[in-house]
């Protein structure tokens, strides 16, 4: 069994702010996807089409949390450090999904899209 943490806090920060991570930070950094090809014969190959870079996260409801400049965001980085080390960056983001905020749970999801994203 490996002595080294690989999953638990993760810090986010969105043109350098950093905003309070409730949780389910997912991130794909993907350019391209690759789908297989078969006919009744048999497996053709695979075709590859563009892929969109992801981030998205849980945030909580606290100070730094301006829900209508954060729904606006559009051309920003995201980089989100992991527990591994590891850090996704998100450049020339939007965000995109249509924004929730549940005021019980003081939490709302953002889903930023970019058109770079690199694991450093």
């Amino acid at each position: 069994m490996a002595n080294k943490a690989i999953a638990g806090v993760v810090y986010v920060r969105i043109d350098g702010t950093t905003v309070s991570v409730r949780g389910n930070v997912k991130c794909s950094m993907a350019s391209e996807s690759r789908e297989s090809i078969a006919g009744v014969d048999g497996v053709h190959g695979h075709k590859v089409i563009p892929a969109v870079p992801f981030i998205e996260l849980d945030v909580s409801d606290g100070d730094e949390a301006d829900w209508t400049v954060l729904a606006a965001a559009k051309g920003v980085e995201i980089q989100a450090e992991l527990t591994s080390g590891k850090v996704a960056v998100l450049s020339e983001a939007v965000q995109v999904n249509q924004l929730e905020v549940d005021g019980v749970e003081g939490q709302a999801t953002l889903r930023f899209e970019g058109r770079h994203g690199e694991w450093q």
